[in-house]
C-alpha cells in the first residue's frame, strides 16, 4: 500500500507540473534526524502529495474529511495514519485543535516538530478544481524541540507557520 501511495503521489506531483504548477521544496537541510513530526500549513490537496514524496517512510495525521472517499479509510488504516475529527467546526477552531494534537504527540514521543509553510494554495485551492500556473513552495522550517509548555508551543508553531506562509504567498504573488 505504501508503494502504491508513493507512486500515486509522484504522479500527482507530475500532474501539477503539467498544469503549470512549479513545485519547489525548501529547507530540507533543517530536517532533524528521524523520527520527527511534520506540522504543515495545509492549504491545498496538493500539499500532502508534495510532502509525501519527500520521504521514504512517513506516518501522518489527517482529518476525517478523507474518509468520505471510497477505499480511502482502508488505505489510511494500512498506512498507519492517525485520523482526527476536524470536520465539525469553524476553521480557526479546527487548526487550534490540530496544533494542540501535535503538542500532545510531541509530549508523548519527545520528537521534534518541524513546522511546514506552503504557498501551494495559490495554485491548487482546497475546494477548487481549477489549477493556476506558477511557483508553489513547501518550506520545512526550524524544528521545535520538545519540552515547551502547551501555550508556548502553540504560539511558536502557529507564529512560524503563519508568518512564513504569508511570506511565501506574498512571494508567489509577485
Amino acid at each position: 500500500v505504501r508503494w502504491a501511495v508513493q507512486r500515486y503521489s509522484k504522479r500527482m506531483v507530475q500532474l501539477m507540473k503539467l498544469c503549470g504548477i512549479k513545485p519547489e521544496v525548501r529547507g530540507r537541510e533543517r530536517l532533524p534526524p528521524a523520527p520527527f513530526i511534520l506540522a504543515p500549513k495545509h492549504s491545498s490537496y496538493g500539499d500532502g502529495f508534495l510532502m509525501y514524496v519527500q520521504f521514504d517512510e512517513l506516518a501522518f495525521v489527517t482529518g476525517d474529511h478523507l474518509e468520505r472517499f471510497p477505499l480511502v479509510p482502508k488505505v489510511l488504516e494500512k498506512l498507519g495514519a492517525i485520523v482526527i475529527d476536524n470536520c465539525g467546526g469553524p476553521e480557526a477552531r479546527e487548526h487550534k485543535r490540530f496544533r494542540a494534537g501535535v503538542w500532545h504527540m510531541q509530549e508523548a514521543s519527545q520528537w521534534p516538530v518541524v513546522p511546514v509553510a506552503t504557498s501551494l494554495g495559490l495554485r491548487w485551492q482546497q475546494q477548487d478544481y481549477a489549477k493556476y500556473p506558477g511557483p508553489a513552495v513547501i518550506e520545512f522550517l526550524d524544528p521545535i524541540a520538545p519540552g515547551l509548555g502547551k501555550d508556548e508551543f502553540l504560539e511558536q508553531l502557529g507564529g512560524a507557520i503563519r508568518s512564513n506562509t504569508d511570506r511565501l504567498i506574498a512571494e508567489g504573488r509577485e
